[in-house]
């Protein structure tokens, strides 16, 4: 029972951010004289979707042209550069994913490198080359 109350503490603690980041972002939406869900939709379509993106459903299945003429649905974030952009966004932004990773990991680990003479590891101070 433990488990089931951590999880869903861990993962209601980031859900509540974006309601409350969306919800505060919507006032200023509403202000400026927009309707928040029509720009929250053009926001992630132009973002992430096909072009057109009538709705948030084009986000996951689109329809493309085949080569015979025929229209055919498939799954747009695996369809890349002719479905949607999510898995072109994605491409891109991995290697700062994983960058991010791996200091985090090295930092919990208490190793850390600011790549100068007399650096500090875990604590001790590296041994120097002369």
């Amino acid at each position: 029972m433990k488990i089931v109350r951590r999880a869903v503490d861990s993962l209601s603690i980031p859900l509540i951010a974006i309601v409350l980041g969306l919800a505060a972002s919507s006032v200023f939406v509403i202000l400026a004289g927009a309707q928040p869900i029509d720009t929250y939709q053009r926001l992630f379509c132009e973002g992430f979707g096909p072009n057109p993106c009538n709705t948030f459903g084009d986000l996951l299945f689109t329809q493309v042209e085949t080569e015979e003429g025929a229209l055919q649905t498939v799954f747009s974030p695996a369809y890349g550069a002719g479905g949607s952009r999510i898995a072109l966004v994605l491409e891109q932004a991995t290697p700062l994913i994983l960058t991010a990773l791996s200091a985090a990991v090295a930092f919990q680990a208490g190793m850390f490198s600011i790549g100068m003479d007399g650096q500090f590891l875990m604590g001790a101070r590296s041994p120097s080359p002369f």
